[in-house]
């Protein structure tokens, strides 16, 4: 049967996002701006997330937390002028803001 199998569907409600994350969440995981979800029947058994926006950021080490607060709420401002409004961040474990 077709139930059997699973098919990728894209998410084109906040309400089906929303029944996405939870499906996610009730599963002890976690999963940034999600764009199709995994089914199986009518169940919900997974997601993942295309085209999720990514920023990469230097700054020198001597930089204050001044300095780093306002480059970090210009980066906000240049996205949301893009109309993208979360984004991912990686961040390296030696930076200070790793934990």
């Amino acid at each position: 049967m077709i139930d059997d199998h699973v098919r990728v569907i894209p998410i084109e409600s906040e309400e089906f996002y929303a029944k996405v994350m939870e499906a996610c969440h009730n599963d002890d995981d976690d999963l940034f701006d999600a764009t199709h979800a995994v089914m199986k029947g009518q169940e919900i058994v997974g997601a993942f997330a295309l085209m999720v926006p990514m920023v990469n950021w230097w700054m020198r080490k001597d930089s204050s937390s001044r300095e780093s607060f306002t480059v970090s709420r210009c980066m906000e401002t240049l996205l949301a002028n893009e109309g993208i409004d979360s984004f991912v961040m990686p961040c390296n474990e030696e930076s200070p803001y790793y934990k």
